[in-house]
């Protein structure tokens, strides 16, 4: 089956372009806080292969409002991890998905919404409530709830039958139960 070109599929071009969008910020961010030890600085990461530039705006961002990430706990550190080890490979498949229609994408979808979904629960809470609290929650939410609100709409996007269209669109012509029946009559 013929799949629509991206350009007719707007949703899914949304999809690729935040799945590349993730790709650049795990590779900048996530690693590097994987790498990163306990209570990170600029001092203790200098032989971290980042680029300066890319360490300031880190620490710049755990200065204004995300104490969490200057902690960088061990179960942050495991969270930062999975980003790069799995959920690269997954944002890579997800791109030649969408981008080509492939149906076989919708399960590792729904595990990965449900995943990114969990993960950003236990970091809310532990910028709300946890011992590393958020002196600036406006801006805690407003960075990291494209991450809790993306796999909502991906979950939706993925939910239906048929991801994808076939580009005929015309049911009129297709082959219904009752003319493939009468086919199978005229054949004995």
């Amino acid at each position: 089956m013929a799949v629509a070109p991206i350009s007719k599929r707007p949703s899914d071009l949304v999809i690729v372009i935040f799945f590349i969008t993730f790709i650049v910020l795990s590779l900048c961010f996530d690693l590097f806080q994987a790498l990163s030890g306990e209570n990170a600085t600029l001092e203790n990461t200098k032989d971290l292969p980042w680029p300066q530039a890319l360490k300031e705006a880190y620490f710049w961002w755990t200065d204004i409002c995300d104490p969490l990430i200057r902690a960088n706990p061990v179960w942050l550190r495991v969270m930062s991890f999975v980003s790069p080890v799995v959920y690269i490979p997954y944002w890579l498949l997800g791109i030649y998905a969408f981008l080509f229609g492939k149906e076989w994408i919708r399960t590792p979808t729904i595990m990965f919404c449900t995943a990114l979904i969990y993960s950003l629960i236990v970091i809310f809470a532990e910028h709300i409530y946890g011992p590393y609290k958020s002196h600036n929650l406006p801006l805690i939410f407003a960075a990291y709830g494209p991450y809790l609100l993306f796999p909502i709409f991906l979950l939706i996007r993925v939910l239906p039958r048929t991801l994808f269209q076939s580009v005929s669109g015309n049911r009129k012509n297709a082959p219904t139960v009752q003319k493939i029946n009468q086919a199978k009559k005229k054949r004995k």
